[in-house]
């Protein structure tokens, strides 16, 4: 509950803070490994802010490759993981900000759908009657321009921005924020680029369902078209740089491909992919897209090929002089 006597100024900044934070959500997501012995059940907690909300999950789960290959666990180690469950992570977020403003926030923290939190100590809260919620307007925020959150989404790979972004598309177009809504809007943007529909499967906007699916010819086709579009340049910029940023950060470091391919990662249980744009010795741009599916070897083997296949494109030349 909100205190009605609250500034409205300090509520619209503590929400516009709490925006900010969700848009670099992964920066707060750090973890501390507990356990010692090679193959225990270790488990491990953290927090989107400093809310006190912690979440506890063994590694035995899935997210348990990083740690149990390893053979020594030291106490204090990191490791960045995702979010379990999105509107818990807003929720612990929005109600940081807005008591670090001076904004009380009291008793049971319900969504629509009627499922409440219980605060620790408080009594055990009842569900609103939904049927006739009439909630006010207290404050609209409007997102920053595609083109500014762009990197943020491209670079770290953060999949809730797919997700809210696959929506938005949906209700610009229709006026109803979809997964659905926003399939048909990719659907018309992917035959303007003359890819067939059965050359894709779509059912998610972060990628990380196993039951997408898409042909390497796709992506080639959404590249090129990139290139040629007046955005080619905001679309570019929002990729990560080989050795410099993004998940490219600590590949291909001290190659020629380095501060040079630019190029979005991917990376579910058995695929890994790597698609973007490279400039050659004679500064002629390529396209490549590279995909590994049920491979046997370890992922860092993949990715190894991978970027020597890069390497070898920033290092081709027709030969004659550089083109300008």
């Amino acid at each position: 509950m909100l205190r009605s006597s609250e500034n409205m100024a300090e509520l619209a900044a503590a929400l516009a803070k709490a925006q900010t934070e969700l848009v670099n959500p992964e920066k707060s997501l750090t973890a501390t490994i507990a356990g010692e012995q090679r193959g225990e059940a270790r488990s491990f907690r953290y927090a989107p802010l400093s809310s006190g909300l912690d979440i506890v999950r063994t590694t035995l789960g899935q997210h348990a490759i990083a740690v149990l290959q390893s053979t020594a666990i030291d106490p204090t180690t990191r490791l960045v993981v995702s979010v379990p469950d999105p509107t818990r992570y807003f929720e612990a977020a929005l109600t940081q900000v807005l008591r670090e403003a001076g904004i009380q926030v009291l008793g049971a923290r319900c969504q629509v759908s009627g499922i409440c939190a219980r605060t620790p100590g408080a009594p055990e809260p009842t569900p609103p009657d939904t049927r006739h919620l009439t909630p006010d307007t207290l404050f609209i925020w409007r997102s920053i321009p595609l083109r500014e959150l762009l990197p943020h989404f491209e670079k770290p790979s953060q999949n809730q921005i797919g997700e809210a972004l696959l929506r938005t598309l949906g209700g610009e177009a229709t006026g109803v924020a979809s997964v659905d809504s926003g399939k048909v809007v990719v659907r018309n943007v992917l035959r303007s680029f003359g890819v067939p529909d059965d050359a894709y499967s779509i059912v998610d906007g972060s990628g990380v369902s196993h039951y997408n699916y898409v042909a390497p010819e796709v992506l080639a086709r959404v590249l090129f078209a990139m290139a040629r579009r007046p955005e080619a340049d905001v679309f570019l910029q929002s990729l990560s740089v080989a050795g410099v940023d993004g998940t490219l950060e600590n590949r291909l470091r001290g190659t020629a491909a380095a501060g040079n391919a630019r190029a979005k990662t991917g990376d579910i249980s058995g695929a890994r992919t790597l698609s973007g744009y490279v400039t050659t010795r004679d500064g002629e741009r390529f396209v490549f897209v590279l995909m590994a599916n049920h491979f046997t070897t370890p992922r860092r083997v993949v990715d190894a090929v991978a970027d020597h296949v890069v390497e070898r494109l920033a290092n081709f030349t027709r030969g004659g002089s550089p083109r300008r």
